[in-house]
């Protein structure tokens, strides 16, 4: 079914304001660093904004981040490559629950039935997740 991964994801904090994304993502551009997933959000109840990102090559970009002025920090998550097809993410979450695995965040991407979709989530278990999804 699945292609399962461990894998290191970049946390960048900050303040939230009008071009917070664009200022968080230009030393990584600048660095040529390439960003394989992000997910960003901010919490209506606080000033903050967090940026979640899997790169080429997270030692330069935490460099870059760091040398910016961001609060980083780096977590393991897991990461499955899927078919592009109706079914297929519930198919893994399904497998997670039933092994026991409980899902912390996740978050999927596709590009429309012409390549596969990534999941990148986090687990009570990232070790038994990779291998219940294989």
């Amino acid at each position: 079914m699945a292609n399962t991964t461990l894998a290191k994801e970049i946390w960048v904090t900050t303040s939230n304001k009008v071009g917070t994304l664009a200022k968080v993502l230009a030393p990584a551009a600048e660095a040529k660093v390439n960003i394989w997933a992000l997910c960003a959000w901010s919490d209506s109840t606080d000033d903050a904004a967090t940026f979640m990102m899997i790169t080429d090559n997270n030692a330069k970009a935490l460099d870059v981040f760091k040398k910016a002025g961001f609060k980083t920090t780096e977590k393991e998550v897991a990461v499955t490559v899927l078919e592009d097809k109706p079914g297929t993410c519930w198919n893994a979450a399904q497998k997670l629950s039933q092994a026991g695995v409980n899902i912390n965040y996740w978050y999927y991407t596709t590009c429309g039935g012409e390549c596969p979709g990534r999941i990148v989530f986090s687990t009570n278990d990232n070790g038994k997740a990779v291998k219940v999804l294989g």
